[in-house]
């Protein structure tokens, strides 16, 4: 939500959280945190590369497609866009079907034209997921730690060449994107680790988190205490909201559950739905102002929270699928050396269709986050 209002505000002209774009780095730090805390045991019990990468994409790509498809339609409307041509949308359609950048609008320098913020997705996978599960064998605490270390360093000097942690979005500043995601990212898998085996002893209110984050992203710094404020929120406020709201206690948990369930879908497609918002307030002469700006966030919600019903159900048809096809008598051989190393460690042999196509596992288990 603090992301809508963040570029709400900037294209009304309206309130806008002063770090509303902080955002990106709480979430590649939760990212971490809760792939770590769910798939690492799952990788000691013998889960592969390609399941990990088939339930990550299952689970980014159904709505990521759907911002992409809203970006093209609002881009073919407003054709009148400094630097966008016809051509330009295709390409830039073209590459971000396989979640991947295109350099189309010179003059805008954003890696995804048609739909801006899938810059944030495409580090997310293509580079954190991707390394996340490559190098899990490798990933201890040594490595763990000195990437994290290298990232940090690297932050900090993007901070001082960038003045700004803000960066990775365009193509003026795509490089220390790659540090940007790699230190809140593994910085979230190592909270994961120590969480699980020190969880947090003090049990806050979860509405306490809930007010928090918005505060801490909308204080009005400026100068150089808002440089090193960035720095101080990526490096300690935002691990410490983790730690602390990991071990939260909720009075009210299907708030929080229908905040979390509209969160990705609110974020992938809010960028096309505003512009389409904004060049629909041109056409009609509506007066603009925050109460539209506030409007449009609350209905971003509503409708995120109904694509998100809709994504589930479309996620577990498609995994249902693909462990079909995985599994058919054609394709079973694939399967045997997982049964041979399950029963030379000591345990029980069982059957490898049983064990993946349900015996009480819910139709998208491999999909959720």
């Amino acid at each position: 939500m603090m992301v809508v209002l963040f570029h709400a505000g900037h294209g009304l002209g309206t309130w806008s959280p002063r770090f509303g774009y902080l955002a990106v780095d709480l979430f590649f730090l939760l990212s971490g945190f809760v792939l770590a805390l769910s798939y690492e045991p799952r990788f000691r019990r013998g889960m592969g590369t390609a399941e990990f990468l088939i339930a990550r994409i299952v689970r980014l790509y159904p709505l990521y497609f759907l911002g992409l498809v809203l970006g093209v339609a609002t881009a073919l409307l407003n054709m009148d866009f400094p630097g966008l041509t016809f051509r330009g949308v295709l390409v830039s359609f073209f590459f971000g079907l396989f979640g991947l950048p295109s350099d189309v609008v010179p003059q805008h320098q954003a890696l995804f034209a048609v739909n801006g913020p899938c810059w944030s997705l495409f580090f997310e996978f293509w580079v954190a997921n991707v390394v996340f599960v490559l190098f899990r064998k490798r990933l201890g605490w040594k490595a763990l730690l000195t990437l994290i270390l290298v990232c940090g360093i690297g932050l900090v000097a993007t901070e001082k060449v960038y003045y700004t942690v803000s960066v990775g979005w365009g193509w003026d500043n795509f490089a220390p994107g790659f540090v940007r995601v790699g230190f809140s990212f593994f910085a979230g898998v190592a909270l994961a680790r120590i969480h699980a085996v020190r969880p947090a002893k003090l049990k806050l209110p979860s509405w306490l988190f809930i007010l928090t984050l918005p505060l801490l992203l909308s204080l009005p710094l400026g100068g150089e205490l808002s440089h090193r404020y960035e720095l101080i929120c990526v490096f300690v406020l935002f691990p410490a909201l983790i730690y602390w709201g990991a071990a939260a206690f909720e009075r009210r948990p299907w708030f929080g559950a229908a905040l979390g369930d509209a969160s990705y879908a609110m974020y992938v497609i809010h960028d096309p739905l505003w512009a389409l918002c904004a060049w629909l307030v041109y056409k009609m002469a509506i007066q603009q102002g925050l109460v539209l700006q506030l409007a449009f966030v609350f209905g971003i919600v509503g409708l995120a929270w109904g694509l998100n019903i809709a994504d589930t159900r479309a996620r577990g048809i498609l995994m249902s699928r693909i462990r079909a096809w995985r599994l058919s008598p054609s394709r079973a051989g694939l399967y045997l050396p997982v049964e041979r190393r399950v029963a030379g460690e000591g345990r029980r042999a069982e059957p490898v269709m049983g064990r993946l196509m349900g015996q009480g596992q819910s139709p998208d288990h491999l999909a959720d986050d």
